[in-house]
């Protein structure tokens, strides 16, 4: 993998936030907007937002990877939205994505409903395999997000289905799995600076009001700048990806060398 320093890339992240902080408001607005409607809704308008949402995913996808490449974006433009096939390709990529990330972790809990909880508070045994169990589980999570965390920037850049997107996430974050797990962590940390201070502001003023305010402040900065940074992020993968060299083994040449020296042999014979 290509260097990624941070100090760069937060000032690149830093100037497109500025660039485009009109845009980063109206997505912001709209993300809210779909989480109050739906705190009140029933079956069909939480199905009909759950599309919404999916939708807005690859339009806020598709800005960021136009934005990195300096490629002009319109999200009312016809040109953006993407048609029914090239969108059902991403739907079905987000779903296996989750699915895949954060099933593993109710899959390894699954034992635990059925054991009684009079059980599982009393017996000292149990209690060490819950615990074992729970942080395996987390750690799966953990392991399995990292390695498919770019299929969602995949689908929407090659217009890939589930299986391709998923595969060449996988491909791209296998060689260089532990630093590219500590970035997005410290990504992470960036994208939630507004909430993981918030107990520090909880300390020093005691309005909740003013401790909510705060944290919607900051968040309208780092959320945008951690969407930036994870883009950069998955540009500097699949360009040290495509930059590496084609390596034909030793056979593949020897093989193609006596295919060669056939069909010389056959030229002359007909001379």
């Amino acid at each position: 993998m290509k260097s990624f320093k941070f100090s760069e890339n937060i000032k690149e992240a830093w100037f497109l936030y500025k660039k485009n902080i009109a845009m980063f408001f109206l997505i912001m607005a709209c993300f809210l907007f779909l989480e109050v409607v739906g705190m009140k809704s029933g079956p069909l308008l939480w199905a009909i937002i759950f599309i919404v949402w999916i939708f807005l995913l690859y339009m806020v996808g598709s800005f960021l990877l136009s934005m990195i490449d300096k490629k002009e974006f319109n999200p009312f433009s016809k040109k953006s939205i993407p048609g029914i096939e090239r969108f059902w390709r991403f739907i079905k990529t987000t779903i296996v994505f989750y699915v895949i990330s954060f099933g593993i972790f109710y899959l390894a809990m699954v034992p635990l409903y059925f054991v009684s909880p009079r059980f599982m508070f009393f017996n000292h045994a149990y209690q060490y395999v819950m615990i074992a169990l729970i942080t395996i589980s987390i750690l799966a999570e953990i392991y399995f997000s990292a390695r498919l965390l770019f299929s969602c920037f995949i689908s929407i850049d090659h217009n890939y289905g589930a299986r391709k997107s998923i595969k060449k996430s996988w491909r791209i974050t296998g060689k260089n799995f532990w630093s590219i797990l500590w970035k997005v962590i410290i990504i992470g940390i960036i994208s939630t600076a507004g909430f993981v201070l918030a107990p520090v502001w909880g300390m020093i003023f005691r309005s909740f009001s003013f401790i909510l305010s705060m944290a919607l402040i900051v968040s309208s900065v780092a959320v945008p700048l951690g969407m930036i940074l994870m883009a950069l992020l998955y540009r500097n993968l699949q360009k040290a990806k495509d930059d590496e060299p084609v390596i034909v083994s030793a056979e593949k040449d020897e093989k193609k060398e006596n295919e060669e020296g056939v069909i010389k042999e056959a030229e002359i014979i007909k001379e």
